[in-house]
Parts: structure tokens; C-alpha cells; sequence
């Protein structure tokens, strides 16, 4: 946005428009835990390094600040900074004119200053930026004859500073909802969750969630799902996934998409990609057995290379498990499997063979358990409810995306309250 169309402007300083006072020296160990922005010199999280308790540093109130650096930026209510940032208060000017005086000054002064050359004192007594005056009519300056901002008595336009923000604001909501509706609706499609109303059938799945094991447990809507403890080494064969026994240096010299797990607990175990074939199909559920335990239990949709440490479960029943199924399980299984995992005991493919977990069982239209005499499951013959489990995972998906639309709604709701409420007069 060009800020200055169509307004003559002025050259100002910000010493005459603002209250300038200095922070405060506070060493780390000094600081208190609280609920007080404390500004320090960088631009990361606009200058905020953390949150403090300490209350005789001093409190400054929707301010502006320029550190050490010549980073500025707008702080929305209190806040308080040390001995290398500055700050500009002017309670009489709203948010709207401080954010575009905010762009002016980081404008005026990027690349000014760094450790050789800081931003000081007199830095602070003398920096000046142009800004938009009030005109009358005829386009002529209108003068303040008590020079209150000006030494030629030009006034600041504040109304018209006020709109280029407020403008610009409700250009970005746009933008942001159109941004947010796309996103969104590229995820349904390719999760096929375009609908995420839930249908009736949902509602008895989600209300039948709450169970003991072994024990029909009626909840409080009245409905319940029974379970039975299954040892996860009578549902999946489990051992090491194959891999290149390779360097880090081989497998990745070569640039590609294909998967590489790692003994990671995080990016879904995935510790990069390369050119190399795929050694496994993917479909299946994966750990490593080092100490992280049961947090690098991961689903693996597409096809990969494994680690030696890695280790895959495979479905003793084909096309049992689908992906969604697997996701109930990994969740269930985090839960069961609990913490305490080291170098002492490590989370090794046996010890997770012994693993009982609770699973929903297969029942009749009566409500009693499916028996599979071939006890192929469950040493008393019970069937894992693949359906329900898969179905469960689907609820909990549409929960959540409604959710999302319930948040994204949500800030956009306040944002254009903020938006509204700064579209007053500005001074």
C-alpha cells in the first residue's frame, strides 16, 4: 500500500509527537517469572524475549519501541524493556496511527544501525519521518498557531493515517479468509471430509466412546462400547524394517522424495528424504526401539526406507488394518504403553509383542461377542472392531475440523472488532 498517496507530508520528529523514556537494565537472572512483555534488543517475536513479574521496572502502555538495532515496532497494551530499547508513548493517538508511524520509523531507519553504530539517546531525541498534514479545501496546510507538533505549526493528518491502516486491515481479513476457506477446502477434498457434519450413526459412536475394559460401562448418555485386552503380538508380526545399512552420507547423497525413518519421535519418525528406492510399502505401523519408547509409534501411508533400529508391524490378517484403524491403535497404544522407557529398558520389538492393550471387540446385533473359533485374534476368540475403531478416527477428524472452522471464525470475529473499534477518531 502507498501510504502517502494523495497527502502532502512533513517531515516530523518523534520527539515531538511522543513521551520517550528509556528501559531498564535486567539481567536474565534477575527476571521473575510473570505476565509482562519484556522487550530486548531483536526482531524475533517483534522484540519480546519473555514474560516477567518484576514490578519496579518501568511500565510503559501501547507504546512504540526502537532498540538498539533501529528495530521498531507497536505493542499493543503493557509491557516494560531493558536498557537497550526505547520507547514512544502518546496516549491521546490510537493503535491506527501508531501502526502506520510504526512502518514509517522501520522504513526510515533499516540498515542504520547495528553494534558498530547503535541506536541511543540522541537517536531517539532526533529521528524524524515524514508524514501526511491536514490541508483545507484548497489543499493548503492548515497551521496550529500553538506549533504543538511542529515548529511550522503543520498538523499531522491522524484521520487519514488511521484509514490507510484501518483499510489495509480489512484488505488482509479478506485475504485471510479467502486464504483460510481455500486451505480448508483443499484438506477436506483430499481427506474426503468435504462433509464433516456427523451423521446420526456418528453421534452413537462418539457417545458409546466411554468404556472399562472387560466391563460394559454405561456412560451418560447411555450408550457403551465394550472392549477386551489383546496382546498386540497375536495382531502383528513385528521386526526390523529393511534398510541400506548405508551412511547418512550414501543414503542422502543422492536428492529425492523417497522416506527415510530415523529413531525420531517427531515429523512422523521421518528424518529426511532421498533418491534411493523405497524398501518397504508402506501401510504399516512403525517404531524405533531406542529409549523414546512408544512416542516414535508412527503410521506410515507411503512407501520408505527404514532405519536398522526401526522396527515395523505387519498385519498377521491382510487388509485388517487400514490406516485410519491404525491411528486408533497408536493412540490407544501411547496410552497403554505409558512412559519409563531408557537405556535400561528399551522399547524392543518383544516387549512390545507383550503389550496388552484394549481394543473394541466385534459384537452381535444383541449385543454379545463375536467368538472366532479359530481364536485367531484373542486366546477366548474375541474380533478387534476394526470398523468402529476406523469409524472413531473419522469422528474425531470431523470433530476437529469443526473445531478449526470454530477458531478461524473465531479470530477473524475479534480481529474485525479490533478493526472496527480503531475505526474511531483517531486523536
Amino acid at each position: 500500500m502507498d501510504v502517502f498517496k494523495s497527502a502532502p507530508v512533513k517531515i516530523f520528529r518523534l520527539g515531538d509527537l511522543f513521551t520517550i523514556t528509556h528501559g531498564k537494565r535486567l539481567t536474565k537472572s534477575m527476571r521473575v517469572p510473570g505476565s509482562i512483555p519484556l522487550i530486548t534488543a531483536g526482531w524475533q517475536n517483534q522484540g519480546v524475549a519473555e514474560l516477567i513479574g518484576n514490578a519496579e521496572m518501568p511500565m510503559m502502555h501501547d507504546a512504540i519501541t526502537i532498540d538498539m538495532f533501529g528495530h521498531c515496532f507497536y505493542h499493543d497494551g503493557c509491557c516494560t524493556g531493558d536498557d537497550n530499547v526505547y520507547f514512544f508513548e502518546n496516549k491521546k493517538i490510537n493503535r491506527s496511527v501508531k501502526l502506520y508511524i510504526t512502518s514509517c520509523v522501520s522504513n526510515s531507519l533499516q540498515g542504520e544501525f547495528s553494534y558498530g553504530r547503535q541506536f541511543r539517546q540522541n537517536d531517539a531525541d532526533t529521528v524524524a519521518i515524514s508524514l501526511p498534514i491536514e490541508v483545507d479545501d484548497i489543499g493548503h496546510p492548515i497551521i496550529d498557531d500553538t506549533r504543538k507538533y511542529h515548529p511550522d505549526g503543520f498538523v499531522p493528518d491522524w484521520e487519514y493515517m488511521q484509514n490507510c491502516i484501518v483499510e489495509a486491515e480489512r484488505k488482509h481479513i479478506a485475504e485471510l479468509e479467502q486464504y483460510q476457506k481455500e486451505e480448508l477446502e483443499q484438506y477436506l477434498a483430499a481427506a474426503d471430509l468435504v462433509d464433516h457434519v456427523l451423521t446420526s450413526k456418528e453421534r452413537n459412536i462418539l457417545a458409546s466412546s466411554r468404556y472399562t475394559n472387560n466391563v460394559k460401562q454405561q456412560n451418560i448418555i447411555g450408550s457403551y462400547k465394550e472392549t477386551r485386552e489383546f496382546r498386540v503380538g497375536d495382531l502383528f508380526d513385528i521386526h526390523p524394517t529393511k534398510a541400506y545399512y548405508m551412511s547418512n552420507g550414501q543414503i542422502y547423497e543422492q536428492s529425492g522424495h523417497t522416506p527415510v525413518l530415523s529413531n525420531s519421535f517427531s515429523n512422523n519418525g521421518i528424518g529426511g528424504y532421498c533418491g534411493l528406492d523405497p524398501t518397504e510399502d508402506g501401510g504399516i505401523i512403525t517404531f524405533s526401539d531406542t529409549t523414546t519408547g512408544v512416542n516414535t509409534m508412527f503410521y506410515q501411508c507411503s512407501p520408505f526406507i527404514g532405519y536398522p533400529h526401526v522396527q515395523g508391524m505387519y498385519p498377521k490378517v491382510e487388509n485388517a488394518w487400514d490406516e485410519d484403524a491404525c491411528m486408533y491403535l497408536i493412540s490407544v497404544m501411547r496410552r497403554t504403553a505409558g512412559a519409563g522407557w531408557n537405556y535400561a529398558n528399551k522399547f524392543t520389538r518383544k516387549k512390545v509383542a507383550e503389550i496388552r492393550t484394549p481394543l473394541p471387540i466385534q459384537t452381535d446385533t444383541a449385543g454379545q461377542p463375536v467368538i472366532d473359533e479359530d481364536k485367531t485374534y484373542h486366546p477366548d476368540g474375541f474380533i478387534p472392531d476394526w470398523e468402529y475403531m476406523a469409524a472413531y478416527i473419522r469422528v474425531i477428524e470431523k470433530l476437529v475440523i469443526q473445531d478449526v472452522e470454530m477458531h478461524n471464525a473465531q479470530i477473524l470475529k475479534i480481529t474485525k472488532e479490533i478493526v472496527d473499534q480503531n475505526n474511531q477518531s483517531a486523536i
